[in-house]
C-alpha cells in the first residue's frame, strides 16, 4: 500500500486570490462559487485561530500561566520551521518586558543548564541573612572575661577592639495565638465561710484578648488570606481554641479602631499626582436575615442600626438597579514619595471609587495622572484626570498570539522590550520625572514611532488580515495609542499598571480562600485592614507592629490620626516614650 504524500502548506493571500477569481474567464455562476469558497476558507481560518487562542487561554487557566518574559516566548519561523527564540536579547530587556518571575515554569532557561549556559540567580530566592530577621528576639552575650581595650592575653602587647558579633539563629514553633492561664488560690473559713482570694499579678489584665491578638488575627486573615475556620482548626490542634466568631470580633475591633487612620489615608491619597486604579470581582452575600425576615426588612434593620449606632462603619449608598456585579477596587496613590494603597469593595466600579476619592482633592492642585486599563468602567463618573493606559495590556494581546502569529508578534514584543529596558535604565540612573521624560523622548520615541508605522503598513497593505486576532491586537494598540504612549509626553506617566495588579493579588487571595463576604460590614472591615497592611508593607514597615501600635494607642489615634500613618508612627511612638522617660 502506498503512503499518502504529506499535505503541502501554502501561503496564500486570500484577497489576491479573490481578485484573480473575479478576473478569470469563468461564468458568473462559477465565479460566485469560487468567491464563496474563498470566503469560506477565510472564515474557517479565522475560527481556527480564535479556537487555538481560546484553547491556549484555557490551558493557562487550568495548568497555570507561563511566564510572559521575552526569553521564554517561542514561535516557529515560517521559512525554516525551526523554533525561533529571542536569542541575543539582554537580561535587562527580558526582565523589563512585563513578565513575572513568580510564574516562571520549571523548563525555563534559568532552570535548565543542558545548553551549557550558567544558571541565573533568581531575585528573591536564596538564604536569608541575619539582618533579615528584625522581629527576632535579640539576646546579647558579652565575652565573660575580656572587654574592649584590654590587653591581648595571647601576645600580651596589643589592645582588644570590638568586632561584629557572631550571630546564631534558633527557631521555635508556637501557635499564632498563645494563651496563659493564671490560677489565683482561694481559701475559705470553715467557721464563718469567708473566702480569701489571692490577687492576680499586675500583667494579668481585665481584657481577655490583648491588642497583639487582634493584630495577628487580622494579619493572618486579611494579610495572608487564612480563613477563620482554618485558623480555628489550627488553634484547636495546638490546644488553644479560638472560635471563628471570636476571630471576627477581634477583626471588627481592629477595623473600628483603625478607621480614623484609614480615612486619613483616603484624604492624603486624594492629593496624589499619580493614581493607579483597577478592580477585580468580589461577592457579598448581604445582611444576615433573622428567622422569618425578608431581605428588605433586613436592609431596613441594618439602616436603622447604622443611624443609631455611631460604631457602625460607613456603608456605601444603595445599589442602583442597573448594577448587578460586586467588585473590589484597588487604588495606589503616590503622595510626597509615599505609596498609599486603598481597597474598596461594593457595587461601585474603579471609576466610581476614584470619583469618590477625588472629591477630597484640593481644587488648586493640577489634574492627576490616572493609570488604568482601557475598560470604560475605569473612567466612569464626573471627574477629570490625565488618563494613561497600561502598555502591558497591549503587549499581552500579542503574547497570547505568539503560538499562532509568531514572527510579527515577536517583532512587537521585542520593540516593547527595548522601551521597558529604557525605563529600567532611567530608574537605575535615578532620573527625575522631567529627566525621565527627556530620556524616553530621546530613546523610546523613535522606537514607538517606527512600531506604529509598521503596524499601519501591515494592515493597510493587507499583510495582516484586519479581522484576524492579530489584526484585532493591532487595532487595540492603534485605538488607544495616545494613552498608551502618554509617558512620551507627560512627566511622571508610567508605562503600565503592574503595581495596581500586584496589590489586587491580596484581595484575590482572600477571595480564593474565603469565597465571599457574609455582609457589607465584613467587606468594609476587610478593606480597612488590607489597606493598612498593604500600605505598611509598601512603606517597608512591620505590619504586625503597626497594627498592634494602633490598637494599643487607639484613643490617641482617634484624636490625631495624621501622626499614626505607616511612615511616621514610629516617630510618634518614640516621642511618647521619651516624654514618659
Amino acid at each position: 500500500m502506498s503512503r499518502k504524500s504529506p499535505v503541502q502548506h501554502l501561503d496564500i493571500d486570500l484577497d489576491e486570490l479573490r481578485r484573480r477569481v473575479s478576473e478569470a474567464p469563468l461564468s458568473d455562476e462559477d465565479k460566485k462559487l469560487f468567491v464563496a469558497m474563498v470566503d469560506t476558507i477565510a472564515q474557517l481560518v479565522q475560527e481556527l485561530e480564535a479556537k487555538r487562542v481560546s484553547v491556549a487561554r484555557l490551558r493557562r487557566l487550568v495548568f497555570g500561566a507561563r511566564t510572559e518574559k521575552l526569553r521564554n516566548l517561542k514561535s516557529t519561523d515560517e521559512s525554516t520551521g525551526e523554533p525561533n527564540t529571542s536569542d541575543g536579547e539582554t537580561t535587562e530587556q527580558s526582565q523589563a518586558s512585563g513578565g513575572s518571575e513568580e510564574n516562571a515554569d520549571a523548563d525555563s532557561p534559568r532552570e535548565a543548564s543542558q545548553s551549557g549556559e550558567p544558571k541565573r540567580k533568581v531575585k528573591g530566592h536564596g538564604r536569608h541573612g541575619a539582618k533579615d530577621y528584625p522581629g527576632a528576639e535579640q539576646r546579647d552575650v558579652p565575652h565573660p572575661s575580656l572587654h574592649h581595650g584590654d590587653t591581648c592575653p595571647d601576645c600580651c602587647q596589643g589592645k582588644l577592639c570590638d568586632l561584629s558579633p557572631v550571630i546564631h539563629l534558633r527557631f521555635s514553633g508556637a501557635a499564632p495565638v498563645s494563651a496563659q492561664r493564671t490560677q489565683c488560690g482561694r481559701l475559705r473559713c470553715c467557721l464563718c465561710g469567708e473566702v480569701f482570694t489571692a490577687d492576680a499579678p499586675e500583667d494579668v489584665k481585665d481584657e481577655k484578648y490583648d491588642d497583639a491578638t487582634s493584630a495577628i488575627v487580622a494579619l493572618l486573615k486579611y494579610g495572608s488570606g487564612m480563613p477563620f475556620n482554618r485558623l480555628a482548626r489550627l488553634q484547636s490542634c495546638s490546644g488553644i481554641p479560638l472560635a471563628a466568631s471570636t476571630q471576627w470580633q477581634l477583626c471588627e475591633k481592629m477595623g473600628l479602631r483603625a478607621l480614623p487612620v484609614f480615612l486619613e489615608l483616603v484624604g492624603n491619597a486624594a492629593q496624589g499626582g499619580l493614581i493607579h486604579t483597577d478592580d477585580t470581582t468580589a461577592k457579598i452575600l448581604g445582611p444576615v436575615r433573622r428567622p422569618g425576615e425578608s431581605a428588605e426588612e433586613a436592609l431596613e434593620r441594618v439602616a436603622r442600626a447604622q443611624s443609631h449606632n455611631p460604631q457602625w462603619l460607613p456603608l456605601q449608598p444603595s445599589r442602583p438597579q442597573t448594577r448587578t456585579g460586586t467588585f473590589t477596587s484597588g487604588m495606589v496613590s503616590i503622595v510626597d514619595g509615599h505609596t498609599i494603597v486603598l481597597y474598596q469593595t461594593g457595587w461601585r466600579h474603579a471609576g466610581d471609587n476614584l470619583e469618590q476619592l477625588l472629591s477630597h482633592r484640593k481644587p488648586e492642585l493640577e489634574l492627576p495622572i490616572q493609570m488604568c486599563d482601557a475598560l470604560s468602567r475605569n473612567v466612569t463618573g464626573d471627574f477629570k484626570t490625565i488618563v494613561a493606559n497600561c502598555l502591558a495590556h497591549g503587549r499581552r494581546e500579542f503574547v497570547d498570539l505568539v503560538d499562532v502569529f509568531g514572527v510579527p508578534c515577536l517583532h512587537v514584543i521585542r520593540q516593547l522590550a527595548t522601551v521597558y529596558h529604557n525605563d529600567s535604565e532611567a530608574k537605575t540612573r535615578g532620573l527625575s520625572p522631567e529627566q525621565r521624560l527627556a530620556w524616553h523622548q530621546q530613546h523610546s520615541a523613535p522606537i514607538m514611532t517606527t512600531l506604529q508605522s509598521w503596524m499601519n503598513t501591515e494592515v493597510n497593505e493587507r499583510r495582516i488580515e484586519p479581522n484576524s486576532r492579530l489584526g484585532s491586537a493591532i487595532k487595540y494598540m492603534e485605538k488607544h495609542w495616545s494613552k498608551l504612549t502618554l509617558f512620551l509626553r507627560v512627566a511622571g506617566a508610567p508605562l503600565d499598571n503592574n503595581v495596581c495588579e500586584a496589590i489586587l493579588k491580596r484581595a484575590i487571595l482572600n477571595r480564593k480562600n474565603s469565597l465571599f463576604f457574609r455582609t457589607e460590614r465584613g467587606a468594609i472591615v476587610a478593606d480597612i485592614c488590607m489597606s493598612l497592611i498593604q500600605t505598611a508593607e509598601m512603606s517597608k514597615k512591620n505590619p504586625l507592629h503597626y497594627l498592634t501600635s494602633l490598637l494599643e494607642h487607639h484613643e490617641l489615634v482617634a484624636k490625631n490620626p495624621k501622626d499614626w500613618l505607616p511612615w511616621n508612627y514610629e516617630q510618634t511612638l518614640a516621642s511618647f516614650q521619651s516624654a514618659a522617660a
